[in-house]
């Protein structure tokens, strides 16, 4: 692991001119053969309109900005729900795209990351793809009371309705806000695989273990 360490160019502030200091910085380290790059700025300060730059560079190089603070959920967001290839490859193509991984995934539920869309950390929905026609993408939300696997499995085994039905426009799925992914890291997989297996009654038991 390498790091480079802002606090050596500026004392306080984080600007342009140091962002793209440390970009340069990044791409030697990547031509070196360093992988593992992190850029620390603890304790420095960074505008929040720089906060899309440095998603740009953790997508770009694969590395990884410490000390960002309430910047780490934003930045997160840009890079897992797919803000650069979305502009990259222009709405068309996106949902072309989009279309061929939901329905060749081996996944079948998602996430729908709303961070973006509301500017805060909120509760990410949990989804059930399962459709789509000229127009729109249809899926199920799992309610929010049961993203818990105590809450869902009893609702399942009470015949609960767990969900609610939902549709979005394909146009609107490419746009930046729009965060319908699939998991990001491993957590989150295991996450979604935990729910998938209460839902289909293949990890029932956590009632009896409450």
């Amino acid at each position: 692991m390498v790091e480079i360490n802002v606090g050596e160019y500026v004392d306080t502030y984080v600007g342009r001119y140091t962002l793209d200091r440390v970009e340069e910085d990044v791409k030697k380290e990547i031509e070196k053969g360093n992988r593992d790059v992190v850029v620390n700025v603890v304790g420095l300060s960074i505008n929040q309109d720089y906060t899309y730059l440095i998603a740009s560079m953790e997508n770009k190089y694969g590395c990884y900005f410490k000390g960002i603070g309430n910047k780490r959920d934003e930045v997160d967001a840009i890079v897992n729900t797919g803000a650069f290839i979305k502009k990259d490859l222009g709405v068309e193509e996106y949902i072309k795209l989009f279309i061929k991984l939901v329905e060749l995934g081996d996944y079948p539920i998602m996430i729908r990351d709303n961070r973006l869309k509301v500017g805060r950390i909120v509760t990410m929905n949990v989804i059930q793809p399962l459709m789509f026609d000229d127009k729109y993408f249809y899926f199920n939300v799992i309610r929010p009371k049961y993203l818990e696997p105590i809450h869902l499995e009893r609702a399942v085994q009470q015949d609960e309705k767990i969900y609610t039905r939902e549709s979005i426009s394909l146009f609107d799925i490419a746009k930046y806000e729009e965060g319908f992914r699939f998991a990001s890291s491993e957590d989150e997989r295991y996450m979604l695989d935990l729910f998938e297996s209460v839902i289909t009654g293949k990890a029932w038991g956590f009632e009896d273990n409450a």
